[in-house]
């Protein structure tokens, strides 16, 4: 069988629950594909390594109930924090209880792109450690589109909800998050949080040029 939003039954209320064990979010465990289901589904697709559409087919059903293979966090490191994987598109929330939660996420595409202000920019997400700088509990209209309760992290550079989280790189350099994902996210990260972003080798601390420890 495959599950997809829309479908309701036990065996997606096990799907849910069993997620929702693994420290992915797929929203209330009720038994219901809703589309927080489908944004946990696709990040624990992106951190198995499997197919990344959001559908339970029987290959995800299967992994959801095998042994992980995919790595978590860094295990070093400030905690509480952002880790933000640009390789398979996840980003871990490490809080202060000790709990760690995997969200889908889309990052820079690393296209180059012509600015509305008439530049020329290469939508890359910035690799290093940061911190978030500012919040706004708005829908912030920028000229490259709406970012829904953005938390800044370095100049333009945010983590913020958007209605397009694909299973691919898309974004002019921002994480995107979705809505419901974002609205959780929002008031449990104050400002000066530390922000990880990793892609490959390790991450190297701008201000002593050491890695992150």
């Amino acid at each position: 069988p495959t599950y997809r939003p829309g479908s309701a039954g036990p065996e997606v209320f096990a799907l849910e629950q069993r997620l929702a064990e693994l420290g992915f979010r797929p929203g209330p465990v009720d038994g219901t594909y809703t589309a927080e289901t489908a944004s946990a589904v696709m990040a624990y697709q992106k951190h198995e390594g499997l197919g990344r559409d959001g559908i339970a087919g029987p290959e995800t059903m299967g992994a959801v109930f095998a042994p992980l293979r995919g790595s978590g966090p860094l295990p070093w490191g400030p905690v509480p924090r952002l880790e933000i994987d640009l390789d398979r598109q996840i980003m871990f929330v490490l809080l202060g209880d000790g709990s760690v939660t995997a969200l889908n996420i889309s990052s820079g595409n690393n296209q180059t792109y012509r600015h509305p202000a008439g530049y020329t920019a290469v939508a890359a997400t910035p690799v290093g450690q940061f911190a978030v700088e500012r919040k706004i509990d708005a829908a912030e209209h920028a000229p490259l589109g709406t970012l829904y309760r953005p938390m800044y992290f370095k100049g333009g550079f945010a983590v913020h909800g958007s209605t397009s989280v694909p299973g691919y790189p898309a974004s002019h350099g921002c994480v995107r998050t979705s809505y419901a994902d974002q609205d959780w996210l929002f008031p449990l990260i104050p400002r000066g949080t530390p922000v990880v972003v990793r892609s490959g080798g390790p991450v190297i601390d701008p201000g002593t040029d050491a890695p992150l420890a």
